[in-house]
């Protein structure tokens, strides 16, 4: 899992990976929100609330099953519903803190990528997976 705030370079990882080879799913939110504003639809989650998430898990359901063939490693950018937004630094920190408590108490053993540049990040993700 590879976690953070917005803008802090999950999605920039990913496309370094990918372009390294591997098999990247990009996070359902983004694909709705961009088809929905192209489309002129309404499973937005400021336009449609209900109609959003029934999208992002439908089409998460999808992206496993397309996957589920692939030889190696398959990243997925962010869960089902995560949607794109943007935080002030306030509400990054508290999700930082949260992040840091929740995921151990889940079981995850959390590797922090703070302060090092993309290529260094990717080759950390994989010396890692490769373990």
């Amino acid at each position: 899992m590879i976690s953070g705030c917005s803008g802090g370079g999950k999605s920039t990882l990913l496309e370094e990976l990918r372009r390294r080879g591997h098999a990247v799913v990009e996070e359902p939110g983004r694909r709705i929100v961009r088809e929905e504003l192209t489309r002129g639809g309404t499973a937005l989650p400021s336009v449609d609330s209900e109609a959003f998430p029934r999208c992002a898990v439908d089409m998460a359901l999808a992206d496993l099953e397309s996957v589920s063939t692939e030889a190696g490693w398959v990243l997925f950018d962010r869960v089902p519903i995560g949607a794109e937004r943007r935080h002030v630094i306030v509400e990054a920190v508290a999700d930082y803190k949260l992040s840091r408590l929740a995921y151990p108490a889940l079981g995850y053993q959390a590797i922090i990528l703070l302060g090092i540049g993309v290529a260094a990040r990717a080759d950390l993700v994989l010396e890692t997976l490769a373990r």
